[in-house]
Order: C-alpha cells, then sequence, then structure tokens
C-alpha cells in the first residue's frame, strides 16, 4: 500500500547549501545540491555527494528562494536516503525542524504559486 504524505510536495528546481556532519571523522561535508520537491514539512534534495558518507541524521541547509523571498537557513532531520546512480547523487528526505513564522509563510506561498502554475499550465495544454 502506498504511504501516504502528510503535506502535498510541488516539484521545484531550487539550489541548496547543505552542511553535514560525518559522526566517524568530525568532518563538515559542505556541498551544493538541488532541492527537487518541497512541502511544508520537508523536501528531497540531491546531493553529488557518496551515501557512505552520511553517518549523521542531522543536516543543516540554506536554500535560495527565487525573488521576491528571502532565504531559509535551518535544520532537519534525514528520514530516507538512496544512491542515484544515473544521477550519481544521493537522493534525500529531509523533515524540516520547526520552521520561523516567516519561513513557514514564503514556502506557502511559493506551494501556492507553484500550485497555480500548474494549474494554468494544465488548462493551457487541455484547450491547445
Amino acid at each position: 500500500m502506498a504511504q501516504r504524505r502528510k503535506n502535498l510536495r510541488r516539484e521545484v528546481n531550487i539550489s541548496i547549501l547543505c552542511k553535514i556532519e560525518n559522526m566517524d571523522d568530525k568532518m563538515i561535508i559542505s556541498s551544493m545540491g538541488k532541492v527537487k520537491n518541497i512541502s511544508i514539512g520537508g523536501m528531497r534534495i540531491s546531493l553529488p555527494i557518496c551515501l557512505s558518507l552520511f553517518k549523521t541524521r542531522l543536516i543543516e541547509y540554506y536554500l535560495k528562494l527565487p525573488q521576491p523571498f528571502i532565504h531559509i537557513q535551518g535544520q532537519g532531520t534525514f528520514q530516507w536516503a538512496y544512491w542515484d546512480e544515473t544521477s550519481q547523487c544521493t537522493i534525500f528526505g529531509v523533515e524540516f525542524s520547526p520552521l520561523e513564522g516567516y519561513q513557514k509563510e514564503d514556502i506557502e506561498i511559493i506551494l501556492k504559486e507553484l500550485a497555480e502554475y500548474n494549474s494554468a499550465r494544465a488548462s493551457d495544454n487541455i484547450s491547445n
């Protein structure tokens, strides 16, 4: 049976800076990646880092949002991860730690705008 998501996710392609502590080596790994989808509760990220380096469940991130929004900086917890051979990246799901009010509002606005954009595109495709 398919698992039901608590929050609706929208496909995006937004750059993100991630910092992950490798607990074995006590080393901080920083990498740029891409947010592939986002919801009010979390996001799916693609990072060009080998899955074996993920020795923690915590991540710090800096998500640069499109204008006119500002950035979202925070922490999250890995929920799942797998190595994608095709893209040579680790794909993983992150649950947001509690967001500040303005951060949550920005994500809600972006999700609403994406829904409106997708709806308009679907209407255009039907009428063509």
